[in-house]
C-alpha cells in the first residue's frame, strides 16, 4: 500500500492505521477501527471507496433516500 493510495482510499487508509495501531501496542483503539473497516467492507461489497466519493449527499442519492 502506497501512501498516496491511503491518501486516496478509505479502507486503505483504515488497514494502515490499523496495522500502525497495533504497532504500537493500541489494541482496544485497533481492535474499533479492525471491526469498523470490516463493516464498511461487508456494506460497500469490497468495492474500492475513494475519499471524493464519501459525502453524505452523494450517500442519500445513491441509497434513494432523498
Amino acid at each position: 500500500m502506497s501512501n498516496k493510495q491511503s491518501k486516496e482510499d478509505l479502507l486503505v487508509f483504515m488497514s494502515s492505521l490499523v496495522s500502525r495501531l497495533r504497532e504500537e501496542g493500541c489494541y482496544g483503539t485497533a481492535h474499533v477501527y479492525s471491526s469498523t473497516l470490516r463493516c464498511i467492507r461487508r456494506f460497500e461489497g469490497g468495492q474500492r471507496l475513494p475519499f471524493s466519493c464519501i459525502n453524505a449527499v452523494g450517500f442519500l442519492y445513491s441509497k434513494v433516500i432523498c
